[in-house]
């Protein structure tokens, strides 16, 4: 049995950027990494989506006339019917192989919290169902192992994507002695659950830098640091924007920049950035960039050898004083890598994870939930791995057995985690109450009238014992959401529960119906380029009691 890397990209949009000698650049340094992985074991099939002859071998529709992200999917599901690989690399940033924009299901109307009205996301080429815009649960779980290794929008040299394939062909696998060593920091007004994400990661805890007092301009053991293997940063990214910020009060130095890392990190290096835009790769000479030329982060560290860096596309959410959201998809990556994941196994057994730790405490996954599984994405080549597996059996099947086994049993997860995710309807925006279309009604029963009171209840309440969080933010309407779910009960019968009077019985069958309101109240301070933005979530029954809190940030 084969371990397959597919890599896909396409040429017409490469050969546009750096011409046909470019590409040819490009191409031989895939063949190169394909070498190097038959050594390995690993099979590389590399693949222009856009080269009929080259499709038709294996009987999948090419992309012809202007590429979009449905035909490069579609192209992709045909090699998947065909080859059934083990990793997906995606070649090329979104200006070669396009990211689905799909909407953003915190976006919050009028710039009061989450202004992200879609988000770039590779999630439905990691997920091997039809890809359906209008139908979440067709993209939002992923069950394929995926990474992107990006180039640079915009440019007309390919160095930064030859470069990386350089520093990665002959990888291999390293003892975990050599990430002992790493670079942690995190924001002041965040360090609670910095160090709980630090905790997470089995890290020592006075390992976590704060910010301030660290600062891009602070002497002492931050710099010393980048040439670390292992670096999470839990800090505030800005759109754009080449830097990443610490916070304090309404204090934003700089932290951490592209210029600040060159020539300092190491090959082997893997990053987690909870960071908002933290993972999105820019034009560095577009008009609009904070610093004129200056590289993205991300593109810093994959060109100085940097084998995986995990990263957002768009705005994130993290928890200020407990771990959410975006701390705990990051750092179960990270932790995942640590005990011998392959980057890309790490990613999806993450998001994987988070889905199923929320519903085995019997919730679904929120709106923020929602975004962070979209808008987390792996830039490198997916089947690297940097340490040995952690407490492997000695009687362990072969790799390849292994991996088809793992790919099962993901698509399976998958499958089972999106059929039990909810139905979602917005009755209040902003203050306004909207009537539940009569086709929305056919598929979520009209819910009784929500009940706000104990929602302003909670509201107040956490406004007043998290003061600190929440100091100068104003805070409006409410964004509320109707939510209906079903669950099985295996154990209880509609012909057993007939025979019993409807006054004693639970149920008539062997599915339940429940429903909540969840009521999202979001605020944003006005700064200079970082987003600061709050989120508080109350949930209640459809009688109006109250269920759950919680508070995000974005970073």
């Amino acid at each position: 049995m084969k371990t397959i890397k597919l890599v896909v990209t396409l040429a017409t949009p490469l050969r546009k950027k750096y011409g046909a000698p470019g590409l040819a650049r490009i191409d031989k340094a895939i063949r190169s990494v394909s070498t190097k992985d038959a050594a390995r074991k690993v099979t590389t099939i590399y693949l222009h989506l856009d080269d009929a002859t080259a499709m038709r071998k294996y009987r999948a529709v090419p992309v012809t006339g202007r590429p979009t992200s449905a035909k490069c999917k579609n192209a992709i599901d045909d090699l998947f019917a065909a080859l059934s690989p083990d990793y997906l690399v995606l070649l090329g940033t979104g200006d070669v192989l396009p990211f689905f924009f799909v909407p953003n299901p915190s976006f919050e109307a009028g710039g009061d919290g989450d202004s992200d009205e879609l988000v770039p996301t590779d999630n439905p080429y990691a997920s091997s169902k039809p890809f359906k815009k209008k139908r979440i649960e067709s993209y939002l779980v992923p069950d394929r192992v995926v990474g992107r290794i990006p180039d640079l929008p915009g440019a007309t040299d390919p160095a930064a994507l030859l470069e990386y394939l350089a520093a990665t062909r002959s990888w291999k696998l390293r003892p975990p002695t050599e990430f002992q060593d790493d670079y942690l920091v995190c924001c002041d007004s965040w360090k609670t659950s910095g160090a709980a994400c630090v905790s997470y990661l089995s890290r020592p805890s006075n390992r976590l830098l704060i910010s301030p007092p660290t600062t891009r301009t602070t002497p002492g053991p931050a710099s010393k640091r980048y040439a670390a293997k292992f670096h999470m940063i839990k800090c505030h990214g800005a759109q754009i924007d080449a830097s990443f910020y610490g916070q304090k009060g309404n204090r934003y130095p700089d932290v951490l920049s592209a210029a600040d890392l060159r020539k300092k990190t190491t090959t082997g290096t893997v990053v987690g950035a909870m960071c908002c835009y933290g993972g999105a790769v820019f034009d560095p000479n577009d008009p609009a960039a904070v610093s004129p030329g200056e590289q993205p982060i991300p593109t810093t560290y994959l060109r100085q050898g940097g084998y995986g860096y995990f990263g957002s596309t768009t705005i994130a959410w993290v928890g200020a004083d407990d771990m959410q959201c975006a701390d705990w998809v990051v750092s179960a990556a990270l932790k995942a890598v640590m005990n011998g994941a392959s980057l890309g196994r790490a990613l999806l057994e993450s998001k994987q994870g988070f889905v199923q730790w929320i519903q085995q405490q019997g919730n679904v996954p929120d709106i923020a939930e929602e975004k962070t599984l979209l808008q987390y994405h792996l830039l490198g080549d997916p089947s690297i791995h940097l340490v040995p597996m952690a407490h492997a059996p000695a009687t362990a099947q072969p790799p390849a057995v292994a991996r088809r086994a793992r790919r099962a049993h993901a698509h399976t997860t998958a499958a089972q985690l999106c059929a039990d995710l909810p139905e979602r309807l917005v009755v209040s925006r902003k203050g306004k109450r909207i009537a539940i279309a009569a086709a929305g009604a056919k598929t979520l029963a009209q819910p009784h009238r929500p009940t706000d009171k104990a929602a302003g209840t909670a509201f107040a309440a956490l406004r007043r014992t998290i003061s600190v969080q929440l100091r100068g933010f104003v805070f409006g309407s409410p964004l509320v959401h109707a939510v209906r779910r079903r669950i099985e009960q295996p154990e209880l019968r509609a012909a057993r529960a007939s025979g019993v009077a409807p006054a004693k019985r639970r149920t008539s069958g062997a599915m339940a119906s429940t429903a909540s309101y969840e009521y999202y109240y979001s605020a944003r301070k006005k700064t200079k380029r970082v987003i600061d933005a709050r989120m508080i979530k109350v949930e209640t029954d459809e009688r109006g009691r109250l269920i759950r809190t919680r508070v995000l940030a974005s970073s």
